[in-house]
């Protein structure tokens, strides 16, 4: 089925969209920032608090169907193009390598942040995810969130061709293909030994990826689109059971290397996400829809980048300055975890405003 260009998805900024992006950041930030330092106290309420916000992890999941929704659609609206290569990789270069450049000159030059850093050219070529799946091992802190970007820029290389060169039926079969791959790449990864290969791969988790991808076909088949607004109430209802099912994996396991998280929970989350995306940009009424249109989370979404880069390095320097002045470590903890959310959030909106924002522009000169 031929996709047709939709103004609500192709046109025109969706806030839902942004709404997501910040409920995806918040996500990460609550899960490096408060679950991961919490000690909770004892009882059953407090302890299952504690499993549900350390599954923040998984906000890059969402990111990652935000990335596979978005891309997918910028790429289907402009498979005819005659610029189609080119300014769509254009363009990302505008968006994705400068503050990204920033981010490793600015690690390289702190020593308290180099250490356990990959070879610079592994960062550099965006193959840190496969140096990191080697080692078993993050890497540098202040680089350890680079493997999401790195599985982003491989997914770039892979997903253009794809999409011009395939009918966009055939690109939502394999896609489907991919959704189904994947979970069965990972367990066998994980039942060879490889443990931390199943999160750091792109192969491994392009079934969130492809999630977005179909969700964006979905909203361009003219068919299907009428299905999903017409299908609405099956929707919130398949987004209830998604958030019961999260519920459950965070209950038995929420860290992301445990069995049932790499084998069925990734793409389950991937999934409930992908549900949540699909009534943002199907049903404006609905109360997600509305949620997501909230100023501060679309405020903290148009940032997000920034944010997500920039934030492990602020805690560290700000943990190491606070750890001289604080000898309470309570204090401490609590003293450098605002600092540092208070200057990841400066830094970011100054970066977006004054360096992102004018590069971003100048990418969009570049059309279809």
């Amino acid at each position: 089925m031929e996709p047709s260009s939709d103004p609500r998805t192709a046109r025109s900024r969706v806030p839902e969209l942004d709404g997501l992006r910040g409920l995806a950041i918040l996500t990460v930030l609550v899960y490096h920032y408060f679950a991961i330092p919490w000690r909770p106290p004892p009882g059953p309420t407090w302890a299952w608090t504690s499993k549900v916000l350390l599954l923040g992890w998984s906000g890059v999941d969402l990111f990652f169907v935000l990335s596979g929704f978005l891309i997918g659609g910028i790429l289907l609206d402009a498979r005819k193009s005659p610029g189609y290569f080119r300014v769509f990789y254009l363009r990302r270069a505008c968006r994705i390598l400068p503050i990204y450049a920033l981010t490793l000159g600015a690690v390289a030059s702190v020593p308290m942040l180099r250490g356990g850093v990959f070879p610079w050219w592994t960062y550099a070529t965006f193959t840190q995810n496969v140096a990191m799946a080697r080692a078993g091992a993050f890497g540098a802190v202040g680089l350890a969130v680079t493997w999401s970007l790195a599985i982003e820029e491989q997914f770039y290389l892979t997903l253009p061709p794809l999409i011009r060169w395939l009918s966009p039926t055939r690109v939502v079969l394999l896609g489907i293909g991919t959704i189904l791959a994947a979970p069965a790449l990972r367990a066998l990864l994980y039942l060879g030994g490889w443990t931390m290969a199943p999160y750091f791969l792109m192969p491994c988790r392009a079934d969130a990826l492809m999630i977005g991808v179909v969700a964006a076909w979905s909203v361009r088949a003219p068919t299907v689109r009428a299905g999903l607004v017409q299908f609405r109430h099956g929707l919130t209802a398949a987004a209830v059971i998604g958030a019961v099912g999260a519920a459950l994996l965070a209950r038995w396991r929420p860290g992301f290397t445990s069995f049932r998280m790499i084998t069925f929970g990734y793409s389950w989350l991937g999934l409930w996400y992908g549900v949540v995306l699909l009534i943002a940009v199907t049903n404006p009424d609905h109360l997600i829809s509305r949620a997501l249109r909230l100023r501060p989370l679309r405020a903290l979404g148009s940032i997000a980048y920034g944010v997500y880069l920039i934030h492990l390095i602020a805690l560290v320097v700000c943990t190491t300055i606070m750890s001289t002045w604080l000898r309470s470590l309570p204090l401490r903890t609590v003293g450098s975890t605002t600092l540092a959310l208070g200057v990841t959030l400066l830094l970011a909106q100054c970066s977006w405003t004054w360096f992102e924002r004018p590069i971003v522009r100048h990418g969009h000169r570049y059309q279809y």
